[in-house]
């Protein structure tokens, strides 16, 4: 036959670390129902299973505040310039922060360095005007000549990584001269004027004859 067993508290725990050194805090101890548990039916234990004290309730001195270390410099306002971006750094009062009416840290927080990524940009390079088209390589053809004109990759020209210019230097060459020589021209007028001179001249001793001849009758 089962007598009902009724629960009954453990001795308390010692009482546990104030949560701070200073100017109050509280402490924890605590008790389970298990010297006895309650079995068959039994009562079980009457009462809180914890207690709270406090402790430490002296007021704490002042703490002064004092600086983290730095942190890195940041990254650079900018990738690239003739004069340079700025980076910063920081610093937190934190080390350990100011309490219970202690000084606060003095001087700044933040520190700026100028200089940084101090290179030219990347310039890309730019197409010149095209030059005037230059002089035919012939004076006359049946087919013409060709003249070709260029341009130039300095306007301006690609610099510090730039990109070169895109298409061709040479633009297409353009026909020129294209009329007949005037050689065969030439040749045919001077034989013309050969003939003319000849027929003059032949004409001049036609007259001589017939002056010759009158003095004769005469």
């Amino acid at each position: 036959m089962y007598h009902l067993v009724n629960g009954n508290w453990s001795e308390w725990t010692g009482w546990s670390s104030c949560t701070v050194t200073c100017s109050g805090g509280i402490e924890t101890r605590s008790r389970t129902c298990d010297n006895p548990k309650p079995n068959y039916g039994g009562a079980n234990c009457t009462g809180n299973t914890s207690e709270i004290h406090e402790c430490n309730t002296e007021t704490c001195p002042p703490v002064n505040g004092n600086w983290s270390a730095w942190s890195n410099w940041s990254q650079c306002s900018i990738t690239c310039s003739d004069g340079g971006g700025n980076q910063t750094r920081f610093r937190t009062c934190t080390n350990p922060k100011p309490d219970w009416g202690g000084l606060n840290c003095t001087e700044e927080d933040t520190e700026t360095q100028e200089g940084c990524n101090n290179i030219p940009c990347p310039s890309n390079g730019n197409w010149f005007t095209c030059t005037s088209w230059s002089q035919c390589s012939i004076t006359c053809s049946d087919g013409g000549g060709n003249q070709p004109r260029f341009r130039y990759c300095t306007n301006p020209e690609p610099q510090w990584g730039g990109l070169i210019c895109t298409g061709n230097i040479k633009e297409t060459e353009q026909s020129c001269n294209n009329f007949a020589c005037p050689i065969k021209q030439f040749y045919g007028l001077r034989e013309q004027s050969s003939r003319s001179g000849a027929l003059k001249f032949k004409m001049s001793l036609n007259a001589l004859d017939r002056a010759k001849l009158q003095l004769r009758l005469m």
